[in-house]
Parts: structure tokens; C-alpha cells; sequence
């Protein structure tokens, strides 16, 4: 057994040292992870105390078959999501006070979104055959990199590519980035 297994299989029997070195092992990376997506020190610092929390509450449910730094990195991407929904939920709030904007102007923003949801599902079925079934098994169904290419008998980096490829497209298709910003985070995807 290696040493990360070793120590998460003390830590699944509350081995508050082995929690500890894993910590320290993976803070700096999971910060780096966040602040790449939420380019805030505090929210950053923040999701890693979240995720570690998470990781303690949870230790005895860690399965020692899967990877523990792949299962540290989906909570940390799960966070991140809470995060961006967050602030675009305030954002919202904000915009949509009673006091300052009109009952029309809410309907306008909402035909928008209902327009741009129209239009990424037109995008997604443009992908090619391949990519699109990656894409929705990693999006929609919430599959890992892993098990889409397990599933599909391909490598881990081919899933990554075609995921970069799918987002790309869609970036480019929606040239407002904002909205596409604003539409993924929405969407979770």
C-alpha cells in the first residue's frame, strides 16, 4: 500500500495526524486549484478549509479503492461552483432589488437566459458524436474524467481534450462571454 493509502486509511479511522499530513500535502494546490477559478485570496483560503472540513466529516465514507486526491479535487470543484453561484446570486439580488428596476426589465433578463439556454443546447448538439457524448457524460450526468474513460475505453487526457474543445467552441459560438459565464455557472456545467 502507498504511503497517500496508508494515510487515508488512517485517516478514515480519525488519525487526526494522518489528516494533518494530508493537509499539508494538498492545501497549496487546492489553493492554487480555487484562486484559478475565483481569483480571491479569502474565498480561496476559505474553500480549502471547506473542502478539508468536508473531508474530516466525511473520512469514514472515503472509499481506499478510488483516488483520494481525484475525490479532494471534485469537492474542491463542487465548491468552487457554490462559490461562483454565490456571487452571481448576489449579483442578482443586487440587480434585482424592487426599488430600482422594473417588473419588465426581470422578464427581459429572463427571455435572455431562455434565449441563450435555446442556443447552448443548439451548440452542444453541433459538437461532434464523440465529443457531445463526453461532454453531456461529464456535465450532465456529473461523471469523472475517470469512469467517462473507462466507460468509453479511452485515456483520461482524451476526455480532458475534448472537454477543453467542447468549451472552447461554445466560447467562441457565444460571443458574449459574460453570458456564457454567467449561463455555466447558472447551469453548474
Amino acid at each position: 500500500m502507498d504511503k497517500e493509502k496508508l494515510l487515508v486509511n488512517k485517516l478514515k479511522n480519525g488519525d487526526h495526524g494522518a489528516f494533518m499530513q494530508l493537509y499539508e500535502e494538498y492545501r497549496l494546490p487546492l489553493y492554487r486549484f480555487a484562486f484559478s477559478s475565483l481569483n480571491s485570496k479569502e474565498e480561496s483560503q476559505d474553500l480549502v478549509q471547506i473542502v478539508f472540513l468536508r473531508i474530516w466529516e466525511r473520512r469514514n465514507l472515503i472509499n481506499l479503492d478510488l483516488n483520494f486526491k481525484s475525490y479532494l479535487y471534485t469537492i474542491a470543484k463542487n465548491q468552487v461552483y457554490t462559490n461562483l453561484r454565490a456571487r452571481l446570486y448576489r449579483k442578482i439580488d443586487a440587480k434585482y432589488d424592487k426599488d430600482l428596476i422594473s417588473s419588465k426589465e426581470v422578464e427581459f433578463d429572463k427571455i435572455a437566459y431562455n434565449d441563450l439556454s435555446t442556443q447552448f443546447a443548439v451548440l452542444v448538439n453541433e459538437l461532434p458524436e464523440r465529443r457531445r457524448q463526453i461532454f453531456l457524460m461529464s456535465r450532465m450526468q456529473n461523471k469523472t474524467y475517470r469512469q467517462i474513460a473507462k466507460e468509453l475505453n479511452i485515456s483520461e487526457n482524451t476526455v480532458d481534450t475534448q472537454i477543453r474543445k467542447s468549451l472552447n467552441y461554445f466560447r467562441k459560438k457565444l460571443k458574449n462571454i459574460d453570458l456564457f459565464l454567467v449561463f455555466l455557472t447558472i447551469t453548474g456545467i
